[in-house]
């Protein structure tokens, strides 16, 4: 639960201490209809990923949700043989995307989820369709927080 809380810690830093360079890199993934990581790591090199992971490598904590955070954007960087924290956070966050309002036509493109197959490989093929409908589920209780 806290690598889901924390993985977006880095694009936190960037407005933080950067605001003009997070303002700018947002701009460009609207412009060029790119996730903003991909822009990230275009034009500096690392992404919010990368940064949050760093930062929370620094303050020593667990390794394994260092991980969650830095790679929830490229889970496949490391091999996995079963479902873990980095895996869990890239779903969850591909899951939370899902539920945003659909954008007009041409709009971001999207990570993708992992296939029916690489799920199967870790163990949690058939889960999918009841995470999308818990996502759903709970929708309404985060937009009233």
């Amino acid at each position: 639960m806290a690598a889901g809380m924390l993985h977006n810690v880095g694009k936190l830093v960037l407005a933080w201490k950067f605001p003009d360079r997070f303002r700018r890199l947002l701009a460009h993934a609207a412009d060029e209809r790119l996730p903003l990581y991909k822009v990230e790591e275009r034009e500096q090199g690392l992404s919010h990923a990368d940064i949050g992971g760093y930062l929370l490598g620094l303050w020593g904590l667990p390794c394994i949700l260092v991980e969650a955070v830095a790679l929830h954007h490229g889970p496949n960087r490391v091999p996995h043989e079963y479902f873990d924290a980095v895996s869990a956070v890239h779903v969850a966050n591909l899951l939370a995307h899902e539920l945003d309002p659909p954008l007009p036509e041409g709009s971001l493109e999207n990570d993708t989820m992992p296939s029916q197959e690489e799920l199967t490989a870790l163990g949690v093929g058939d889960d999918l369709a009841a995470w999308r409908a818990m996502a759903a589920e709970t929708r309404p209780l985060v937009a009233q927080v």
